[in-house]
């Protein structure tokens, strides 16, 4: 579990991992969307970040992997037709 103090909360409360997926599948299915599970957000992210022109070094750090390796190894890179810049 993480420390996180939530808002207006104490410090010393910690946050649950699974109490926030729990919630996150709860806010999924009551909007209607597809299933999607919290962890696919961070795959997202590891997709999106390079194809806006992030460098692979600052995006291996913000998804907390120690080698960078396996950042660069792990298959969620866009298809070259995303990583144009928008029009």
């Amino acid at each position: 579990m993480r420390r996180c103090p939530p808002q207006g909360g104490h410090a010393d409360q910690t946050l649950d991992p699974d109490k926030l997926s729990d919630h996150f599948e709860w806010l999924i299915k009551k909007s209607g969307l597809p299933p999607l599970r919290l962890h696919d957000l961070r795959h997202c992210a590891a997709t999106v970040m390079p194809a806006a022109g992030a460098v692979m070094k600052d995006v291996s750090a913000h998804l907390g992997h120690r080698q960078f390796w396996f950042t660069t190894d792990t298959p969620s890179w866009p298809p070259s037709r995303l990583r144009q810049p928008w029009r």
